[in-house]
């Protein structure tokens, strides 16, 4: 499977950007899929530089990120089959852009003796961590909904 899209970096909002700052921060808990979505730099980390690359993809001063460059692709795609059996191995999506190289989700099986269903994959956009891509149908839209975890801070102003 090689997923592929026409059209423009729409998906990728202002919006990302932010939300990116605020897991960097650790304002937000984001799942496995989010994070990945947001480490566009592909270095394992979600930091402000993710944050100022997505802006700049949007602006347009930054032709593909660095996992595209690795990837060859501005999707990801995760895993999730309903239905496991034995030999079954769930691969999660893997970038390493000093290599360059990419791995996408992967099922793999060994000695499959049966016909399976829902073998499922959910597909991602690097850099959209709200998941406003839509995919097309309800069905395909990513999960992901980042918890909140904002705690107000009270700092009394010295006396004088």
């Amino acid at each position: 499977m090689d997923p592929d899209e026409v059209g423009d970096l729409s998906d990728l909002t202002p919006a990302d950007a932010s939300l990116v700052l605020e897991i960097a921060q650790g304002s937000v808990v984001a799942d496995e899929r989010t994070l990945f979505a947001a480490d566009v730099t592909g270095n394992g980390t979600v930091s402000a530089l993710d944050a100022q690359l997505i802006l700049e993809r949007i602006t347009g001063s930054l032709a593909a990120f660095p996992v595209e460059q690795a990837c060859g692709t501005r999707w990801f795609a995760f895993p999730e089959p309903s239905q496991t059996v034995s030999g079954q191995t769930v691969v999660s999506p893997q970038v390493n852009v000093s290599t360059p190289s990419c791995l996408q989700g992967e099922i793999r099986y060994t000695n499959l003796s049966q016909s399976l269903i829902g073998q499922n994959f959910v597909l991602g956009l690097f850099g959209d961590v709200n998941a406003s891509w839509g995919g097309g149908a309800p069905a395909a839209t990513p999960t992901r909904t980042p918890t909140r975890t904002r705690t107000p801070t009270w700092t009394p102003s010295p006396t004088v």
